[in-house]
C-alpha cells in the first residue's frame, strides 16, 4: 500500500472518533487487521476497503491521495490529482520558461527528458 493510505485511514477513523476495535467490529475484521491496514503491514480486500470508507464517510479518492478534482471546461471528464501532483506542478511553475515550454511542447519536452535519463 501507499504510505498515505494507512495514514488517511487512521485520520478518518480518528476523525470519526472510532477505535480500531469498534471500526473492526463494524467492518467485520479484527482490530489487529485495522491496525495492520493503518501501519501499511497489510492491505484490505476491496470489499473491506469499501465497507471502511462507507463507515468513515470518506471517498476512495481521499484515501488514495487523489482528493483534488479538476473538471474540464466542457465537463466531459473529471481529473483527480494527488497533493503530490500539485506540489510538482507548483515547483515547475517557479521556472516560467520551463513551464511555458512544457505547456506548449509537452511531448517534445518529455521525449527529450526521457532520452536524457536513458529511457526510450
Amino acid at each position: 500500500m501507499n504510505n498515505m493510505i494507512g495514514e488517511r485511514l487512521k485520520k478518518a477513523r480518528l476523525d470519526a472518533k472510532l477505535t480500531q476495535e469498534t471500526l473492526g467490529m463494524m467492518v467485520g475484521v479484527s482490530s489487529s487487521a485495522i491496525s495492520q491496514y493503518e501501519n501499511e503491514e497489510r492491505s484490505p480486500s476491496l470489499d473491506v476497503f469499501l465497507r471502511i470508507i462507507d463507515i468513515l464517510h470518506v471517498t476512495p479518492e481521499y484515501v488514495l491521495g487523489r482528493d483534488l478534482s479538476v473538471t474540464s471546461d466542457n465537463t466531459d471528464y473529471v481529473i483527480h490529482l494527488a497533493k503530490e501532483d500539485i506540489k510538482i506542478i507548483n515547483e515547475i511553475k517557479k521556472y516560467n520558461s520551463l513551464y511555458r515550454k512544457l505547456v506548449m511542447e509537452t511531448e517534445k519536452v518529455v521525449s527529450a527528458w526521457n532520452k536524457r535519463i536513458g529511457k526510450s
